[in-house]
């Protein structure tokens, strides 16, 4: 089957059951957004329950949707359903659930890929290794600098604890005091750095 979404319409060809969409496809490792997932070929009456991973997704509503589908480039229609006043129509059901928190979260985890299930009657609809738990590293922090006090002439090893300050060594692009950078920055996980200050001094001497 082949399907891919564009501003918000779907083209595919219809077999049997299945999960076209969803959107978010990541999160912070506490969840808590809401995640709209596409299934064709599904009665909302049947939907038994929606995981994330090991956990479950608490259902907030489902309502069916009409999609009217594009032509393609040789003016075939892609999607396949019902015909309704001369035009063809696909029926989707989505789904709404609350995304739950990533479980058995370690110190060294900084993203994980999760499936998505769908249960449905005795069936069970999946989408493989399709949704990521990430660390937020939008949110990053500094929460201490040890020593706090150094030679202007630099070259004190100062050890910088933190959260979400990278994936790897390679995320740091510098590390400065004032405008002077760092050197020998070394990157242990994403709570822990050290480097060597520079000189501060105005003169070599």
């Amino acid at each position: 089957f082949v399907s891919f979404l564009l501003f918000g319409l779907i083209f595919l060809e219809i077999g049997d059951s299945q999960i076209v969409s969803f959107e978010p496809k990541t999160s912070t490792f506490s969840g808590g957004e809401i995640i709209s997932i596409n299934i064709i070929k599904v009665q909302s009456s049947l939907i038994k329950s929606v995981f994330i991973g090991e956990s479950s997704c608490p259902i907030a509503f489902s309502v069916d949707l009409t999609l009217f589908p594009l032509k393609n480039s040789s003016g075939n229609i892609v999607a396949i359903g019902s015909t309704q006043n001369g035009q063809t129509t696909l029926p989707i059901l989505q789904i709404r659930c609350e995304i739950p928190a990533l479980v058995n979260v370690t110190t060294n985890t900084l993203i994980k890929n999760v499936d998505l299930l769908v249960n449905y009657g005795s069936d069970t609809l999946t989408s493989s290794k399709a949704f990521s738990y990430c660390q937020n590293f939008f949110e990053t922090k500094i929460n201490s600098v040890s020593p706090s006090m150094g030679s202007d002439k630099g070259g004190t090893t100062i050890s910088i604890i933190g959260e979400n300050l990278g994936f790897n060594s390679e995320d740091i692009d510098s590390i400065k005091i004032g405008t002077f950078e760092c050197t020998n920055i070394i990157f242990y996980n994403s709570s822990f750095i050290t480097c060597i200050t520079p000189s501060t001094s105005s003169s070599s001497s």
